[in-house]
């Protein structure tokens, strides 16, 4: 349940922040990672065996890190239109 809360928020989050003109909408990019995202939820949702859920540590890291470098990259865009 923490992990939907946390990785899904991070979504929900962004999504208020370019509705409320916080963000630029090229932020949006993100996005590109929710597929990652839904897939690593589910494993953590199912597996209980702590050997199970060490992949899901590394796909968290990866996601972290594109999600970081995309949202990046969506304000460098927006700062060039």
């Amino acid at each position: 349940m923490e992990y939907y809360l946390l990785v899904g928020g991070a979504y929900v989050i962004l999504l208020l922040l370019v509705v409320f003109r916080f963000t630029p909408w090229p932020t949006l990019i993100t996005f590109i990672t929710l597929p990652l995202a839904l897939r690593t939820s589910r494993i953590a949702a199912t597996e209980i065996e702590p050997r199970l859920l060490q992949p899901v540590l590394r796909q968290t890291a990866k996601l972290h890190m594109q999600f970081g470098m995309l949202f990046v990259l969506g304000w460098a865009i927006a700062l060039f239109l």
